[in-house]
């Protein structure tokens, strides 16, 4: 057996332990019988808002593609990044689709380090913003427990994504930091890694770019929010948006953790111990979690359907 292999099945085991024991702990019939009553309107504008966040998501990538010179149309950007989104849910972490947007843009564009910096910085926005977001939310509700525990870590972690921001833009900063990354990592991932840095500085000195870039990430992120919020108002869970704000970026930065397949188990796990602040029982914040993800999946299968239509374009070709 790979390693490959192994890893595959050590996720798949974990994602299996946390859902069982969320389904010993709340009952299949009652995780079912909560499923069941979901409101099917709620359900359409959960899938709407993942749509919407969808399209504005690969308009960020794609203004991100040609600022950085590469000739990809908007149409086929849309269609590699739901290819993307799709794999997203089935691989071992909701970041493994990025490997087949790389792959379908560098092949078009021939510019394999424009495709990984493009994806990097893609993702590094979504980050940041998920954070901000969070952070917002958490500002808002300004309940006591929330600002002594979850908003300094919110803090913290904001701090940690300017410091990167500051490092791909601070050349003299990131001299620096250089020596502590030759003695950790081969000298061949260092390369990797001063290769992409090269292509990541080119964006320093378009700062109104990436500001407006932000502000669709912001929106992308906020949308993705409302999947939860929608899916919540499905089985009829009102603790305001803000509560959803505060704890949803959360949930996605522990679901982007290569520990599960999809995230799946983490995300309903840490649903559980996060909306239990907010006073909803253990299986309502299950059921929630798991039918957001069943619509980010519905949601998604576009990109099943493209990924056949690009394999059998590739079959053609050859």
């Amino acid at each position: 057996m790979s390693k490959k292999t192994l890893f595959f099945f050590i996720k798949l085991l974990v994602s299996g332990a946390l859902l069982y024991y969320l389904f010993t702990k709340i009952g299949v019939e009652n995780f079912l019988d909560k499923l069941s009553t979901a409101n099917l309107w709620w359900v359409l504008a959960g899938i709407g808002s993942f749509l919407i966040s969808n399209f504005l998501g690969s308009l960020q990538w794609y203004l991100l593609m040609r600022q950085s010179g590469m000739d990809l149309t908007y149409r086929k950007t849309v269609e590699y990044y739901f290819i993307g989104l799709f794999f997203n849910n089935f691989l071992i972490s909701n970041l493994g689709g990025d490997v087949f947007r790389i792959y379908y843009a560098s092949r078009s564009t021939e510019k394999t380090a424009g495709a990984i910096s493009t994806v990097f910085l893609d993702r590094f926005i979504g980050f940041t913003m998920l954070t901000f977001l969070s952070l917002i939310g958490g500002l808002l509700i300004l309940q006591e427990n929330y600002l002594e525990t979850i908003v300094p870590v919110l803090f913290i972690t904001l701090f940690f994504w300017i410091l990167i921001f500051a490092v791909f833009f601070n050349r003299p900063l990131a001299k620096k930091i250089h020596p502590f990354f030759v003695w950790l990592l081969p000298e061949s991932i260092v390369q990797k890694m001063i290769d992409l840095y090269e292509v990541l500085h080119q964006f320093k000195d378009a700062k109104l770019f990436l500001l407006k870039l932000m502000g669709i990430g912001f929106l992308v992120q906020l949308f993705r929010v409302g999947i939860h919020y929608f899916a919540g108002l499905a089985l009829n869970i009102h603790p305001g948006f803000q509560t959803f704000m505060l704890f949803i970026p959360l949930i996605a930065l522990l679901a982007s953790l290569p520990i599960s397949i999809g995230g799946l188990g983490v995300r309903e796990q840490s649903g559980v111990v996060l909306f239990a602040r907010a006073g909803i029982s253990a299986g309502l914040a299950a059921s929630m979690e798991f039918l957001a993800y069943l619509l980010t999946v519905v949601g998604s299968l576009p990109g099943a359907v493209l990924y056949l239509f690009a394999g059998e374009k590739s079959g053609r070709r050859k």
